[in-house]
């Protein structure tokens, strides 16, 4: 009867495991993980854009300034040359050198001697001749002027245009014949066997002629 009595007075435990019962494992309460908590990578947060333009435009500003200084001092003159501009001794009329001389056919010459070239394309078109006076004005610069002051008389005649085996072109008239300027028969497109008008100095000997201008036949 004890015993009996016994396993009477022990309570019954409603959360003991009953052979018929399923088993159930606790979980704690947490919430589940959602997929953006699962993944590790966080997604990029978007550009603020009104506070990037404003620095770029900032800097690209400064960088304008900086090339207008720099544009600036390249086109400042430098000091050489702001002494010359600003040197009260430049280069005028009044330091022009003035040479006076002859025309021998080719050059001017000097009562001194002294020959200047004279351009064969100014002789040509002028029509230069043996004893022509002849104004030379040389500037500060090295620059040559040519004038011509008093032409000698003058005498034409008739000839033929003949070509020696150096190259040179000569007039020819009966027994006697004169140097022309290669200048000249190149500027008339005058051939060998052309008929050609010639000036000579009319009272002074000479080797060269001007040559004038054609003859039709």
């Amino acid at each position: 009867m004890s015993s009996s009595t016994g396993k009477n007075q022990n309570p019954v435990n409603d959360d003991a495991w009953q052979p018929d019962q399923a088993v159930v494992f606790n979980q704690p309460d947490q919430p589940q993980p959602t997929a953006k908590s699962q993944s590790p990578v966080k997604a990029s947060q978007p550009l603020n854009q009104s506070s990037i333009w404003p620095n770029i435009a900032s800097r690209l500003e400064l960088l304008i300034q900086e090339l207008r200084t720099i544009i600036q001092i390249i086109n400042q003159p430098s000091l050489a040359d702001r002494q010359t501009i600003n040197s009260p001794t430049q280069p005028s009329d009044d330091d022009n050198k003035t040479i006076e001389g002859y025309f021998d056919g080719e050059q001017m010459v000097t009562t001194t001697g002294q020959a200047y070239a004279v351009p064969a394309n100014y002789a040509s078109k002028s029509k230069l001749v043996v004893g022509d006076s002849l104004k030379l004005t040389i500037g500060p610069r090295g620059r040559f002027i040519y004038k011509q002051v008093n032409p000698v008389e003058r005498r034409r005649l008739v000839a033929s245009l003949e070509q020696a085996p150096d190259g040179n072109y000569y007039a020819v008239h009966k027994h006697q014949r004169w140097r022309l300027l290669k200048a000249s028969v190149s500027y008339f497109r005058a051939q060998p066997g052309d008929r050609i008008a010639i000036v000579l100095p009319r009272d002074l000997p000479a080797n060269f002629a001007a040559l004038e201008n054609l003859v039709a036949e």
